[in-house]
């Protein structure tokens, strides 16, 4: 069995980067740039107040006479004279002649006169052309997730468009006759379908495109389902039928549609038999375990770097966490335990079983005891992947 670093290597050398395309700004949010955005223009692009107050000149003895006004969006062009101020309102415009700001707060005004409390220093309360990004800087590199902040940032340089990694086209195929929909009256040995709808979940929180499928376990069914899900995307994704049972049949199945297997079985837990290929015409393929806690680790392990890559991203790095209590571990794998964190200190929760999906729904992170770790002790410094669903 690959170790888990070697297998995750070996996914993102063969998985190729989305193509890329210049959208609107309006669309871009959760987007990621595909190149670094220069800035057109200095920012700010001309002189201007921070507050609200009055323009003076420098030096300043005695009150001073109100000569007029800078409303922001004034465009007309004002200028004044030693023993003179300016009203001046928070992003106007400051007159080259002016040197500094005061804030309305430390004057006093006495009709057209106006009196300077403290005098300030050269260049107070004013936002100079230029001083956060001038124009022809990196205003933005490549790679950078586009947020509400960043939006405004490409907003405020007046881009309108921006060339983005397009979403990556994922289907999701969960497999097994004993699957009911969630809504639909469960007969006796079956299972509500919970992991389409949490795979699906996952890879769109991550900016993809999907379609879901299901199939049961019958051969012709599912190599068509299999046929079907391979059209017209950049991923598949199965879930089930790639441990050893007799029913297990979705690995034979990509053998046989020329899906070439890169790896099958990885030393972790959970997750022990997850499947990574790669498809004639360039799709890659996960075939991740049914039990909904193996199928969402796995997902989260192996899938979401995937993804993310695929778009120009690089998953989190891993943390040190203190472990707050003791934990078991296991001879021949690496063990992920799902976990809580209070304070910077591990707790791993209870239901920690693959079949037990509350456990990692309450959970922050993912941390690891390596193999050959037969426990680790309350207070052990461990490994810990954050949880993090986008």
């Amino acid at each position: 069995m690959h170790s888990y670093e070697e297998a995750l290597a070996m996914v993102l050398e063969r998985t190729a980067m989305a193509k890329t395309e210049r959208i609107p700004l309006q669309s871009a949010l959760s987007r990621t740039l595909a190149e670094a955005v220069i800035a057109p223009l200095d920012l700010p692009s001309f002189d201007n107040s921070s507050v609200d107050g009055y323009a003076v000149r420098l030096p300043i003895e005695g009150p001073l006479k109100l000569a007029s006004e800078i409303a922001a969006g004034d465009m007309v062009g004002r200028s004044f004279e030693m023993g003179e101020t300016l009203r001046i309102f928070t992003g106007a415009p400051v007159p080259p002649d002016a040197d500094a700001v005061v804030m309305q707060e430390d004057t006093t005004a006495n009709g057209d006169w106006i009196t300077i409390g403290e005098i300030p220093a050269a260049g107070r309360n004013v936002r100079f052309k230029g001083e956060e990004v001038k124009a022809g800087e990196v205003l933005l590199p490549a790679g950078t997730v586009v947020t509400p902040p960043v939006l405004a940032v490409l907003a405020s340089s007046g881009a309108s468009q921006v060339e983005v990694f397009r979403k990556p086209k994922v289907s999701i195929v969960e497999t097994g006759t004993e699957l009911v929909d969630v809504g639909e009256p469960l007969r006796f040995g079956a299972v509500y379908a919970s992991n389409g709808l949490a795979l699906k979940a996952a890879a769109e929180n991550l900016g993809a495109e999907c379609r879901l499928f299901r199939s049961n376990d019958d051969l012709s069914t599912l190599r068509k389902t299999l046929e079907e899900a391979l059209k017209d995307v950049d991923l598949v994704i199965t879930s089930g039928g790639v441990s050893v049972g007799k029913h297990d049949l979705v690995r034979s199945t990509w053998n046989e549609l020329g899906v070439e297997e890169m790896f099958w079985r990885v030393a972790i837990r959970p997750g022990k038999p997850v499947y990574f290929g790669v498809a004639p015409d360039g799709p890659v393929v996960f075939g991740l375990p049914g039990n909904p806690v193996s199928t969402l680790v796995t997902f989260y392990l192996f899938v979401r770097p995937t993804v993310l890559h695929m778009q120009g991203r690089v998953a989190g790095e891993t943390k040190k966490l203190t472990l707050g209590q003791d934990v078991a571990g296991a001879t021949s794998v690496d063990v992920f335990a799902r976990t809580q964190v209070k304070d910077g200190v591990a707790f791993p929760v209870e239901a920690q079983g693959s079949h037990m999906s509350t456990g990692l729904a309450f959970a922050h992170a993912l941390i690891r005891i390596p193999s050959g770790t037969e426990s680790l002790p309350a207070g052990a410094e461990v490994d810990a992947i954050p949880i993090i669903w986008n």
